[in-house]
């Protein structure tokens, strides 16, 4: 996903009202992600899945933390999880459910095991966890991450916290490294592609 300086909306907090645009958008930037790819290999059906298990996820478990942002349009989302609590809580984790299983099949037991997996392995001090970023491919190019990323990036900063994601995109790599990211470690699960953690300390006030 490449910057570019130019005309761009400005992000927002989402509401429970954006999740099914949330999730189509989502599902469409992370069609050919090397993580997703793996868990859904059926490349025909991927995109019909994702946008099951994306709304699912925005629905249930992310928005309702009230720190995911977006736009009016739907061109992309930052999808975070706050400091201390777990990436997935019992009731979303209980609503998802259905989704969830609709959307992965057969997949569900090895989607878990990686999910458990990226959970083990978050930093042990209290942090902002960037769940999931993504632009829809055809807004692109248009500095919407940084947009999306500004809010909770600025929050870290004003009270000195972490910032962490994991990426299986090596190209992803230079995108979040002009963010302050610098990697940390690899995760590898099963037989999943390896994912980078990437981890941002506070900024210094200047």
């Amino acid at each position: 996903m490449s910057e570019a300086h130019g005309a761009s909306p400005s992000a927002r907090l989402a509401t429970a009202y954006d999740a099914t645009a949330i999730g189509d958008g989502l599902a469409r930037a992370f069609e050919h992600d090397p993580l997703y790819a793996w868990l859904l290999p059926e490349a025909a059906a991927r995109v019909a899945r994702l946008t099951t298990l994306l709304r699912t996820f925005a629905r249930h478990i992310f928005v309702p933390e009230g720190l995911s942002y977006t736009f009016d349009a739907g061109e992309g989302a930052a999808l975070w999880v706050p400091p201390g609590a777990p990436s997935v809580r019992l009731g979303g984790a209980l609503l998802s459910a259905p989704g969830v299983l609709s959307a992965l099949g057969g997949r569900i037991v090895p989607g878990g095991r990686v999910l458990a997996a990226l959970e083990a392995a978050h930093p042990k001090e209290p942090h902002y966890y960037l769940a999931i970023l993504g632009v829809d491919p055809a807004h692109q190019g248009k500095g919407l991450s940084r947009r999306l990323l500004a809010p909770v990036l600025a929050r870290a900063d004003a009270e000195r916290r972490l910032a962490y994601l994991e990426t299986a995109k090596e190209s992803n790599l230079a995108l979040y490294r002009r963010f302050g990211f610098e990697v940390t470690g690899e995760i590898s699960a099963l037989d999943a592609p390896m994912l980078w953690q990437m981890a941002r300390a506070p900024a210094v006030p200047q």
